[in-house]
């Protein structure tokens, strides 16, 4: 009984523990800026939760035990952990607080459009991915990690990230403005295709 429950739960016990390592990575970012010797802890529950990220959704559709609920969770946890330390090293001034809103719309156009989507063609997956919009979903995670490492390794130099920054803001922008294209278009087609 015990097994077969955590079998089924697993997935999301993996995603649980990012919530958890959220909360420590936030308290050793603090620690870190009074104490650098903490940096190799920071480093090494980033890297753990990097990984939780990569393995959740892979385990669970190993395991056949992929599931609306579960990528729902793993979405509520995704966003936690990245608007608490992306928040957090804008509070600390190292990131601009503008990058707040193109966190806000990237989360918003993901699910609107994957809504959208899936009442059009509802046997695709529960989220509708494009390449470009992975890529900085990714970078969500990276930039908090980055621009902390930064701040440690170059104490004087905050600004030195901005230009990777702004690569994922112009990305951003294009995966969003193509999201909002391939949804309308496909939407367009769907009536097209009701009306004959």
């Amino acid at each position: 009984m015990h097994k077969k429950l955590l079998k089924q739960n697993v997935a999301n016990i993996i995603t649980f523990t990012r919530f958890i390592l959220a909360i420590i990575i936030f308290r050793l970012t603090f620690l870190l800026f009074h104490d650098p010797s903490y940096y190799k802890r920071y480093l090494l529950f980033y890297l753990l939760a990097w990984l939780s990220d990569f393995f959740d959704g892979r385990i669970a559709r190993r395991l056949e035990i992929a599931s609306k609920t579960g990528a729902i969770f793993d979405l509520l946890v995704d966003c936690f952990f990245v608007f608490l330390l992306n928040i957090q090293v804008m509070v600390m001034k190292l990131l601009p607080f503008a990058f707040l809103f193109l966190l806000c719309e990237k989360i918003l156009n993901y699910v609107i459009t994957s809504k959208i989507m899936n009442g059009i063609n509802p046997s695709q997956s529960h989220f509708w991915n494009d390449k470009i919009g992975r890529l900085v979903a990714a970078s969500f995670y990276v930039i908090p990690w980055f621009v902390v490492s930064l701040k440690v390794m170059f104490p004087g130099n905050v600004r030195i990230g901005y230009g990777f920054i702004t690569v994922i803001v112009v990305l951003g922008i294009i995966s969003s403005l193509s999201r909002y294209v391939e949804t309308y278009k496909e939407w367009k087609s769907d009536m097209k295709a009701e009306r004959t």
